[in-house]
């Protein structure tokens, strides 16, 4: 189990090349800005990978990716008569949100990888564990939305934590 997180971060990344990058020494970012890149960034992700929604707390950014369904149900049919019937049924269904917080007093190491033609930004807990991957086409783009991240944690985030 201890190889199998590793490995599958090594499969998923594949044969991207860490890009080297060092935030500017100041920020040129204001929060509205930062609010604004980071929203752009995700909401051009694929479809598939698209969160519906996205709110920037004072804590935590949300982003939410619709509600999941799931339903059961049985039934039961006892004929009386050729035109009559008793029925019997019940059902259950089971619905929950699906969403993902990034609190910023959690985000750790951001990392920035090569892969074909896109840049993919790999976003981590202070454990290391990853958040979120999150793909762009524009090497600019990817290095604007690390520095908006880094901006709202370090605007964000209790310095103890």
């Amino acid at each position: 189990m201890k190889y199998l997180i590793p490995a599958l971060f090594f499969l998923v990344i594949g044969c991207a090349k860490p890009v080297a990058y060092t935030a500017p020494p100041s920020p040129t970012i204001n929060e509205s800005g930062a609010k604004s890149i980071i929203e752009q960034v995700f909401m051009e992700l694929p479809a598939k990978r698209k969160p519906d929604a996205i709110a920037f707390e004072d804590d935590f950014i949300w982003l939410g990716y619709g509600v999941e369904s799931k339903s059961n149900g049985i039934g039961t049919a006892v004929a009386i008569t050729n035109s009559v019937a008793i029925v019997s049924g019940s059902s259950n269904v089971t619905t929950k949100g699906n969403s993902l917080r990034i609190y910023y007093n959690s985000l750790g190491q951001i990392d920035l990888y090569a892969k074909r033609d896109y840049y993919i930004i790999r976003i981590a807990n202070k454990e290391g564990r990853e958040f979120t991957k999150v793909t762009t086409y524009n090497e600019a783009k990817a290095r604007k939305f690390i520095d908006a991240l880094r901006y709202l944690k370090n605007l964000r985030a209790p310095t103890s934590n």
